[in-house]
This record gives structure tokens, sequence and C-alpha cells, in this order.
């Protein structure tokens, strides 16, 4: 073949390369339009640009080793204002509304259905009359660590509001977007989740609130379900985790059992006065889930510590009562002992000092009990002392102020990182800070 033929051939093959080169071109052309008109918006010389899904953010690779990074992109505003634009509801790319957001280790016992609150019922109700400790109830999840800080939390409206913004609505630039504040890694995190819940036969399948169309709490446990990974995440743990997450604050553990200091007593008036959040528990039985004793106090579940007080008896003595919360149905011989129908204290008090204690015989959850049951039967006392962020001035008169330094790090794995207490050997090379008493500073 000549050199000439060969060019020929050439010029042939480059003609029908282009020809397809140039369908393709047309192809993509008619596809990358589609894909705008989906969700994209206009730019300068007719050019259009594919419009970002609400909440999500293109992230660097080393940002994609930090599971938070997404959600720290995330900003409230900023997806409010793009849905409205929009007029679309808010699906949350961080936290889809799939299995796996609820179970990471299995399939849900049954199918669950993903329902915003306007689906669920007519009236859908962001906070219905005030929150309080007798809203939280707690669902089929394991979580009653969790839910036993949400009614510590509801009993201090400022921080309350802090963490639950009670400004939002389903009504007003409403758009299936809600948003919390967390304290997470060392800092305030906003988080913000659609109002798409796990329902089965219509009904909410984890926490919910006593009022069937009140929605704050249900969406505070997703928004925390979201920042730990997942439902199932939530399943087991202590309420000092999540008392420190609403508040930023620091967790004193007290061993009621071998090791109760002589002054308890006092530490929990002084915590109760300055709005610490107090949790308690008994240890779980080994052998059985949730073991009830014969006062119908139950093995393994926490609750809230919601009032300490010092009240005066008909005779003039005066002597401590607490004010305790479960987050599920009291059982008869709890409700019978704490609840004033066997309770010797109550016969002692005034109906005035009945009155101002708020005392009722419904069963709503809360039960008073004197010091003396309350060291004698539960083991385990949590008090979270509020940070300096969670206090305001008018809060510390005449009082001491707790005060916050900050040292960012990280952990690196054999290196400052040891793991948890399952390995005891590998603990001493945790990271540490080593503090000495000073002759100003007697206490630490």
């Amino acid at each position: 073949m000549s050199f000439f033929n060969r060019i020929g051939d050439f010029g042939n093959d480059f003609g029908k390369y282009s020809s397809m080169l140039k369908d393709a071109k047309e192809q993509y052309d008619k596809f990358r339009e589609a894909y705008d008109g989906f969700g994209g918006s206009s730019r300068g010389g007719g050019r259009r640009k594919c419009t970002t899904i609400p909440g999500r953010h293109s992230t660097s690779r080393s940002e994609r080793k930090n599971p938070f990074a997404g959600l720290a992109k995330q900003d409230y505003k900023e997806i409010q204002s793009k849905c409205l634009e929009e007029g679309i509801h808010f699906e949350d790319p961080e936290f889809p509304a799939v299995d796996e957001s609820i179970f990471f280790s299995r399939q849900p016992p049954r199918p669950f259905e993903w329902k915003r609150p306007h689906e669920i019922c007519d009236d859908p109700q962001w906070i219905s009359d005030g929150a309080s400790r007798f809203d939280v109830r707690q669902g089929e999840l394991g979580d009653c660590w969790l839910l036993a800080a949400v009614a510590s939390l509801t009993c201090n409206p400022k921080l309350f509001n802090w963490v639950v913004d009670p400004s939002q609505n389903f009504t007003d630039n409403y758009c299936g977007l809600f948003k919390f504040t967390f304290w997470h890694q060392g800092d305030w995190q906003e988080v913000v989740v659609d109002d798409r819940l796990p329902t089965y036969r219509n009904q909410l399948v984890f926490m919910h609130s006593t009022e069937k169309n009140e929605f704050w709490s249900a969406l505070l446990e997703k928004a925390y379900a979201k920042l730990m990974g997942s439902y199932e995440s939530l399943k087991g743990g202590s309420s000092s985790e999540a008392m420190e997450d609403f508040t930023g604050g620091v967790t004193e553990m007290f061993d009621l059992q071998d090791k109760t200091p002589p002054n308890l007593l006092s530490i929990m008036l002084k915590a109760s006065e300055r709005g610490s959040l107090m949790g308690c528990s008994i240890d779980a039985d080994p052998h059985k889930t949730e073991a009830e004793l014969d006062n119908g106090l139950i093995m393994g579940h926490a609750y809230s510590v919601t009032s300490v007080q010092l009240v005066t008896s008909v005779i003039t003595k005066r002597f401590p009562l607490l004010s305790l919360a479960t987050v599920t149905k009291m059982p008869a011989s709890l409700l019978i002992h704490t609840k004033g129908l066997r309770s010797r204290e109550w016969s002692l008090l005034s109906e005035e000092e009945k009155q101002e204690l708020g005392l009722n015989f419904e069963d709503d959850g809360e039960f008073w009990m004197s010091f003396q049951d309350f060291t004698g039967n539960f083991q385990k006392l949590e008090i979270c002392n509020l940070g300096p962020d969670s206090l305001d001035e008018e809060d510390l008169s005449n009082k001491k102020k707790w005060e916050c330094h900050k040292e960012n790090g990280q952990w690196v794995k054999r290196v400052n990182a040891g793991g948890c207490r399952n390995y005891l050997g590998r603990l001493k090379i945790d990271w540490s800070i080593k503090i000495r008493k000073g002759q100003k500073n007697k206490a630490v």
C-alpha cells in the first residue's frame, strides 16, 4: 500500500471517529441539560451548573477520614435558605432514612417506615405547653441512660433552650429541617437533621413525648444518634456521657456502695442549687436484663436526680428528700413505696410543704426518696458540674466559677492511645496530663 493510500485511510478513520465523538458530546450535553434541570441554576453566558444537594459538601481525602467532617460543614441557615428557595423538604444526606442509620450490626426486626411529623398526626408541635421531664418516654431502644440525661436537662430551662432551640416550629419557614447544639470534641457543634422518624404502624419506635403531637424529644434523640453514627450506637451507655455533651461540663463519679463520702448530702445540695445534672443507677444483674428489686427499683436502669430538698416536718425536724425520675412506667411496688401510700416521711410533712414540693400520686415517672433510702439502694451517682459556658454571672453571685483551659491534640494508635479499660496493660501509654496542687489551689 502506497504512502498516499495510507494517508487516505487515516483520513477516513479520523472522520469516522470525529463523528462518533460529536455524537457522544451531543449525548453528554443532553444528559447535562437534563441533570441541571433537575436541580441546577443558571449563571452568566447561558452556562448551567449542578446545584449541590442541600446539606452535602465535597470533602478532601483527609477530611473523609474524619467521620464528622461532613457534619461540621452543614450550616442550618444555608440549608434552610436553599430548601425554601427550591420549595423542597430537607433530606439529610449525612444521616439518610435507611436501615443502616438505625442498626449497624443487623437488620431491623420488622420493616420501619420513616415519616415526617405531619404524616403521623394532624397538628405537629415542636414543644407543647413547655418542656418537662414528663415529656420523655422511652421507646424500643435500650438508651435509658440518654433519656435520664434528657430528663435532667429539662430541669434547667437555660441549658435546655441552648441544646433544643425552642423557636423552631412546623409552620414558619418550615422545610423539614431542625437543629440542636451539643458539646463535641472540645467545642459546641451544631447538628442538623431532617424530621423523618422511624415508625411502625404510624407510631414512633424510639424516644417520644407523652403528648402524641410533640416532637422535640424524638428529634433530639435522632440528632444524638446522628452524632454517634446510628440509633443502635445509643444502646447502653452512661448518663454522664450525655450530660457532658449537653453542657460541656465535667462529671464526678461517686461509688455509693463502698466509698460514700461523708459530706455527700452537702455535695448534692450544692450541685442541685447550681443546676448541675445528676444521675444514679444500681449495678446490673449479669444474669438478667433490668432485674426488678423488691422495692420496685430496676437494676442496670438509669435514673435522674431532679431535686434535692431539706424539708421541715410537723415536729420541726429538718430532713433531706430526693426527687428522682424514670423514663419508664414505674412498677406498682415502687409506686406504693415512694408515692406516699406507705411512706413514713410523707406523714411528717404538712400539707403546705407537700404542695411546695409538688407532691402528687400519679404514675408520672417521678418519685421521692429519703436520703437514707437513696444511699442504701443506689450504687453509683454521677454529677455533671456545669462548665463556664453554661453559667451566667447572675447565676454565680458570691460563688466561685469554673474556669476552663483547653489543649488540642489527637489520639494516635499505639503512641498515646492504648484503648479502653478492656486493655489495662496498654492504658499506661494513654495521653494524660499531670496536675499538681499548688499552695493557692487546694483542690483540683
